[in-house]
């Protein structure tokens, strides 16, 4: 399960994320990056002005796809994105 949180004063405000087979498990940051626009559980998508980036959260990297600053969908098979 993921939701947006500061658990505490000296911990960041974002996205924070518990499996939900281990609900009492110590919450874990994903992203200090708190946005509207998802790809699912494993990318974010950025968008700024005429341009959409698309972002792997496991391990930071990038892609800048031709969507013209549109959200975008990633397809289950991640192999795919549509917007």
């Amino acid at each position: 399960m993921r939701f947006i949180d500061k658990p505490a004063n000296e911990t960041p405000a974002g996205i924070w994320s518990v499996p939900l087979e281990s609900p009492l498990t110590e919450p874990v940051l994903l992203t200090e990056r708190i946005e509207l626009s998802t790809a699912g559980p494993d990318f974010l998508v950025e968008t700024t002005g005429n341009t959409t980036v698309i972002e792997r959260l496991a391990d930071g990297e990038r892609w800048t796809v031709p969507a013209q600053g549109r959200t975008v969908r990633v397809s289950r098979g991640r192999n795919r994105i549509a917007w």
